[in-house]
């Protein structure tokens, strides 16, 4: 019989030793590491100890026992299996849903502006609008997902999803919701893409460029902000009744810097409130859940214009582009429009419209959502307060009072577990049939049943530093963690690959992580010892 362990998760620079030295032996690290992560034990000394009659048999009680049993060895105690892993702490739950608006149809036009000089919309120069155009749609509700009415139940999905995917915006208050009858009176509903039509005129040219669905959602400032009850506080919680409605710096920039070209952006820093535009599909298909996070995205080729009082302009949005090799592929990072800058004049009404080249149907995947088609997406706008990484940091390890999520921590004694079910898992049992007698007792079988062991590193795979936090996530099938302020600080930047896991590259937002109380440990006893060359930690079970 033969016990063949899996290869280590990262066997470059092996390091074996407690005191993170090259020459140390395997001997000195189980030794030392009794205490901290002894995988044959549920708990260390200075966690739980031993009462007396749980202490362990003597060597010389377990030989005579052997000796009378010589059929087979005295069966060992087996400990229970690890406790499911905890989940995060939230503090605000998302509402019940209101009803569903009835069925109606709604019939309505917007129109666009050209799209040209620049191309606003990301597409190519001969799908691209060269006159304004009109399109009519349909602004009613529909149980098949139809019409740019989205109930309250798919507003709450869109609003839970961008908190857990993009948590440097805290939603503080949502804006452009409206009243629709309901089969109970009425109902709040939000807005969503839907698919619409340009109107043909004579002498039009050809609607090669003419988008395929739209949308249209109508901010009126002064009722928002009478029927808003912390319109009236800045996020200091300091009343500024009749001044800066929530603290924002309206028709502004929070903190401008010029840049290398002498132009001026905007640096947000923790406690800013901004006006803050997103859209997320409604429907995924199983492609985009491998590519990608479910992070902001704005249709394909999106188009979006501002209205208020009379005048009209477009907003120029980074986006994904067309691609000339393939004009079916849109390619590129989406990013969230800050539309506080337009937002002037707070007493008066404005109306943000969208048209895209994104094609809203009926199309069956694994994902299917009931009451959406795919390819529509919600619209999302909201006063959001920005929290930079390190105050994420604070608020998801609970140091702030408040905090809306606080990751779990493993508990050393369950993480020790975890372990050595991780261990077993990673085991592999090999029999000959070759092998003299076939016994599985054999002293190769033995001494291949030693060899099992566990090498962790205590390097961060993100900074390459030593990990201060340890945390993976809680559906993660490794031990391995990474450092959760490397993690934040990494994946405020939009990226394609952002919220990948530091060790097995799975998608892991802020409320899927949980702290490690076993790597805890080995970073309070030797954290101070790593370095890049010796990083490892290795213990046989």
């Amino acid at each position: 019989a033969a016990v063949a362990p899996r290869p280590a998760e990262s066997p470059d620079n092996k390091y074996r030793g407690a005191s993170i030295t090259q020459e140390a032996s395997a001997k000195q690290v189980s030794n030392h590491f009794d205490d901290v992560i002894d995988l044959t034990a549920d708990s260390p000394p200075h966690e739980l100890p031993l009462s007396p009659n749980e202490a362990p048999a003597s060597n010389e009680t377990i030989k005579r026992d052997d000796e009378q049993n010589d059929e087979a060895p005295s069966p060992q105690p087996v400990s229970p299996p690890a406790s499911p892993i905890p989940f995060a702490k939230i503090s605000n739950r998302p509402p019940s849903p209101r009803p569903k608006p009835r069925p109606i149809s709604e019939m309505s036009s917007l129109r666009f502006l050209p799209d040209t000089n620049p191309i606003f919309s990301g597409s190519l120069i001969s799908f691209a609008r060269k006159t304004s155009c009109r399109v009519s749609f349909d602004a009613g509700f529909h149980l098949d997902g139809s019409g740019s009415c989205l109930d309250d139940a798919l507003c709450i999905d869109v609003s839970e999803r961008l908190k857990m995917w993009d948590p440097y915006w805290m939603i503080i208050e949502e804006l452009g919701a409206r009243n629709v009858n309901s089969t109970d009176g009425t109902t709040n509903v939000g807005t969503r893409t839907t698919a619409c039509m340009a109107e043909q005129r004579f002498g039009a040219e050809s609607n090669t460029g003419n988008p395929s669905s739209c949308a249209s959602i109508l901010i009126n400032m002064p009722d928002e902000i009478s029927r808003s009850s912390s319109s009236n506080r800045d996020s200091t919680g300091r009343s500024i009744a009749g001044y800066r409605p929530w603290g924002v710096k309206w028709g502004k920039l929070a903190n401008p810097q010029p840049n290398e070209k002498g132009k001026h952006r905007d640096r947000f820093q923790t406690g800013d409130r901004r006006l803050i535009f997103r859209t997320l599909p409604l429907q995924r298909s199983p492609e985009d859940t491998k590519k990608r996070a479910d992070c902001h995205l704005w249709p394909k080729g999106t188009f979006i214009q501002l209205r208020y009082g009379k005048s009209e302009k477009v907003l120029p949005i980074l986006q994904r582009k067309q691609q000339s090799h393939a004009d079916q592929e849109w390619k590129g990072i989406s990013h969230p429009l800050d539309l506080t800058v337009e937002v002037v004049n707070i007493n008066t009404p404005y109306e943000i419209k969208l048209c895209s080249k994104e094609v809203v149907e009926n199309k069956a995947t694994d994902n299917n959502v009931q009451g959406t088609l795919m390819g529509s997406y919600g619209l999302h706008v909201a006063i959001c307060e920005y929290v930079a990484p390190d105050a994420l940091y604070d608020r998801l390890m609970g140091a702030i009072a408040g905090s809306e999520v606080i990751i779990p921590k493993i508990p050393l004694r369950k993480a020790k577990k975890m372990a050595k079910e991780y261990l077993a898992d990673q085991t592999v049992s090999i029999l000959d049939s070759d092998d003299e007698g076939n016994d599985v007792n054999s002293d190769q079988g033995k001494r291949a049943g030693e060899d099992k062991s566990l090498t962790f590193s205590l390097l961060c795979n993100i900074s390459k530093t030593a990990m201060q936090t340890p945390v993976r996530g809680r559906n993660c099938k490794h031990m391995q963690c990474f450092d959760l302020k490397n993690y934040l600080i990494a994946n405020e930047n939009l990226t394609g690959g952002r919220w990948r896991c530091g060790v097995c590259e799975s998608f892991v937002n802020v409320r899927d992580l949980v702290h490690c109380g076993l790597f805890k440990a080995m970073l309070d006893d030797l954290g101070g010892q790593v370095s890049g060359a010796r990083d490892r930690v290795e213990h046989g079970s």
